[in-house]
């Protein structure tokens, strides 16, 4: 829907005769901004999408698309919607995840699994419905400038065979398939490092241009952003603490390999 979205602006403005500094002059917007919703990078506000309809009379357009965009995030908890709408506004990614795989690198089968354990009392649809919500945001990928996308993942996470055999190892497949894209850097925390900054809980930082850093940690069913430039500094320090301590990126995919194979003899054997 934001691709679509930007997709359109573009060809309104277009046919409109109109730059995007004209366009942003007549929406008091900036012609940065516009540029950048154009190309899918950042979602458009309710108020920017009610000025491009009415800029480029287009009946309502924009704001229908916008309302349609609210209706995606209904999948997502509350306290998590905020971050999804950050999240595919930033330019850089980085991660430290102790317990899961990250989301934005699960396959579907891995995360019906986790959810079905969390939410043993959701109906399938609603469990399906998570799932799609939770896939939805891989598209952030297909921008056609992606975020640098930096994810250190401690190796208990790699030991853990959610969804059983079959599903890890497509996971673990998936997992080593995905870290060598370019822009994707994967690190893995050894049992072997001992004591480390990650220990202290899982975190996300969001880099969303100009220099600006958030961060952001949850629990079972709350979460928080982290905006204080102090407390933002702090998750910083802790992750080049984390990625220091990780395996090489090169060394990493060695490892998930051998581990996908000592899944795989397991499965042999059992």
């Amino acid at each position: 829907m934001l691709a679509f979205f930007g997709a359109e602006l573009r060809r309104r403005r277009t046919a409109a005769g109109m730059s995007q500094d004209q366009l942003g002059q007549a929406i008091t917007y900036s012609a940065a901004l516009v540029g950048r919703i154009e190309v899918g990078e950042r979602m458009p506000s309710p108020d920017l999408a009610k000025r491009c309809d009415d800029a480029l009379d287009t009946g309502g357009l924009f704001a229908h698309l916008r309302q349609s965009m609210d209706s995606d995030m209904h999948a997502y908890p509350l306290w998590f919607r905020e971050f999804v709408e950050r999240e595919r506004e930033a330019a850089s990614i980085r991660e430290f995840s102790a317990l899961a795989i990250p989301g934005l690198l699960q396959t579907a089968d891995y995360a019906r699994a986790l959810f079905r354990a969390g939410r043993p009392a959701d109906s399938d649809e609603e469990i399906e419905s998570r799932v799609t919500a939770r896939l939805e945001r891989h598209r952030i990928f297909d921008r056609a400038k992606p975020p640098m996308f930096w994810v250190v993942v401690d190796e208990g996470v790699l030991r853990r065979p959610v969804g059983g055999v079959a599903v890890f190892r497509a996971q673990l497949a998936h997992l080593a398939e995905v870290a060598q894209h370019p822009g994707v850097m994967l690190q893995i925390m050894p049992f072997s490092a001992g004591a480390h900054a990650g220990l202290l809980g899982e975190f996300t930082l969001l880099g969303l241009g100009g220099g600006r850093d958030i961060g952001y940690t949850e629990s079972v069913e709350s979460a928080r952003l982290i905006e204080q430039a102090d407390e933002v500094a702090a998750f910083n320090l802790a992750f080049d603490m984390i990625r220091a301590v990780a395996l090489s990126p090169e060394a990493s995919l060695d490892f998930i390999a051998r581990v996908e194979g000592d899944v795989r003899h397991g499965s042999d054997h059992g």
